[in-house]
């Protein structure tokens, strides 16, 4: 009687358990996958950010304030809101997250631009042109295939002639194509940047061979907008004495980051490890500053004028000299 009691008993909470699931189910589940995404980042950024000491935060304790708001947020701009606030308290520009809808729109736009690059030049780079004396080249990220292009445009100057390349807005990107970016331009084998992780491996980029290294005068443009890829590129140049830095100083947003797939189709970035230049300069926080300081404001802007970029050409052409970066 016992054992059919049981029996019964044990077949009516199984036989009621979907129903149950199913009651819970629309917030229950909608909650758990928040909490999925959630905690997938925090474990991630816990696991491998570069500092095991989160910048003095503690990490687990921001875990447990932000946790019960990713669980309640109401749908998936709420969720990254929550995500990204997080994030920020590493104040580490290298650490955020994009969210799936976010990824759909940048692809959409980049699908545009690639139609686009089909008929005229893509956006963001700048032909090769000769302006006052100097010839003169920009672009604004280290995107692929952003090498070989820069390659292109500088084999159209001649080899003796000063140069100028323009890095204002440009945030950076592959190490790959940075550093193929600066054969030709820096020492071969200068170390670009020298990188260290968590667990204290140390690994250097190079600069590569040329067969033909360009040997006339350089000046790099910079901007506060000038960041990551872009300042070790600015750096090589200024710590190898191949050229003189013109603008204002740099960013500060240096260090090696990786990103990873969230479980709802949303990408996470996170630093991975510490940056310093071939001279061991850390940038993160201070960027590079600048030999010679040049300003072009909204005003000079909107009048048509640009004068860092005339003093860049000055300075490429000889005629200002850099004087010692001010500090």
């Amino acid at each position: 009687m016992r054992r059919a009691f049981c029996a019964a008993f044990l077949a009516a909470v199984l036989s009621a358990s979907p129903a149950l699931a199913a009651q819970r189910s629309p917030v229950d589940a909608h909650a758990a996958a928040n909490l999925k995404v959630f905690d997938t980042v925090w474990r991630r950024v816990d696991r491998d950010y570069y500092d095991r000491r989160f910048h003095g935060i503690d990490w687990k304790a921001v875990r447990a304030e932000y946790r019960p708001k990713a669980e309640a947020a109401a749908d998936e701009p709420a969720l990254y809101a929550v995500i990204g606030d997080m994030l920020g308290r590493l104040k580490d520009r290298h650490a955020f997250a994009s969210s799936p809808d976010f990824l759909k729109r940048r692809a959409a736009s980049s699908a545009g631009a690639s139609a686009a690059a089909q008929t005229g030049p893509r956006s963001g780079r700048r032909p090769a042109e000769l302006r006052d004396g100097a010839w003169v080249v920009g672009f604004d990220a280290f995107d692929k295939g952003s090498a070989d292009w820069l390659a292109q445009q500088i084999s159209r100057v001649p080899a003796d002639a000063p140069l100028v390349v323009d890095l204002r807005g440009n945030h950076g990107g592959y190490i790959s194509e940075l550093r193929r970016s600066l054969a030709c331009l820096a020492p071969e084998g200068w170390v670009v940047v020298r990188t260290t992780s968590r667990r204290g491996f140390v690994e250097s980029e190079r600069v590569g061979a040329c067969e033909t290294p360009r040997p006339g005068p350089m000046a790099v443009l910079v901007g506060l907008r000038t960041n990551s890829s872009a300042e070790l590129f600015a750096a090589a140049i200024q710590e190898s004495r191949r050229g003189a830095i013109v603008g204002v100083r740099t960013g500060g947003a240096v260090l090696a980051s990786r990103e990873y797939l969230l479980p709802d189709g949303g990408e996470l970035s996170v630093s991975i490890g510490d940056a310093r230049t071939g001279a061991g300069v850390r940038l993160e926080g201070q960027g590079v500053r600048p030999d010679v300081e040049a300003v072009t404001t909204g005003g000079d802007r909107q009048a048509g004028r640009d004068p860092a970029l005339a003093r860049a050409v000055e300075v490429a052409a000889g005629r200002v000299s850099p004087g010692p970066a001010s500090p």
